[in-house]
C-alpha cells in the first residue's frame, strides 16, 4: 500500500491534470445555459469542486512538510 502523503500527492497531480477538461466543460456549460432561467450548473461545480481540492491536498501536504 502507498504512503497516505504520497496518495494525496498523485491524485491531487491527476486531479490537477484534469482542470483543463473541467473548465472547458464548465465554459461550454455556462454558454449553452446563458440566458435560461433555469440554469444547469453541474459542470461548473465540478470544476469549481476540483480546484477546492487541490488547494486542500496542497495545504495539507505543506503542514506535513514543516
Amino acid at each position: 500500500m502507498a504512503d497516505p502523503d504520497e496518495l494525496i500527492r498523485r491524485m491531487a497531480m491527476m486531479l490537477d491534470c484534469c482542470t483543463d477538461h473541467l473548465d472547458k466543460a464548465a465554459a461550454a456549460e455556462k454558454r449553452r445555459e446563458a440566458g435560461k432561467a433555469m440554469r444547469q450548473i453541474t459542470e461548473q461545480q465540478r470544476a469549481e469542486a476540483a480546484r477546492e481540492l487541490i488547494a486542500e491536498a496542497e495545504l495539507f501536504l505543506s503542514g506535513k512538510t514543516q
